[in-house]
């Protein structure tokens, strides 16, 4: 067993593919998206966190959305999290920061 490490994902697994991730979360003030994903191997839940900078919110969300493929990549793997479900969260912390 290998321990694997990206971000804050640190377990013991063999591959990253032993993870689901089960839902998202929205923080607004600091702009996030949250995942809550499980490890079957161990039962276990973790969150990852999901930063959006205040100036990024002002660029199409497409955009926000690559940024965040290169940098969260294991854990937006397209095979496991619908782009369409990231594009709508960010739409929702846009709309938000605009009221």
């Amino acid at each position: 067993m290998a321990f694997l490490t990206q971000g804050s994902m640190e377990f013991g697994v063999d591959t990253f593919d032993e993870f689901e991730p089960r839902r998202f979360a929205l923080k607004f003030s600091p702009p996030a998206i949250v995942m809550e994903y499980l490890v079957p191997s161990s039962g276990k839940l973790y969150m990852h966190n999901m930063r959006l900078k205040p100036k990024e919110l002002t660029d199409k969300p497409e955009i926000i959305y690559l940024r965040l493929l290169r940098k969260h990549s294991v854990y937006l793997d397209p095979t496991k999290v619908s782009e369409a479900q990231v594009i709508g969260l960010i739409h929702r912390i846009i709309r938000h920061n605009k009221d």
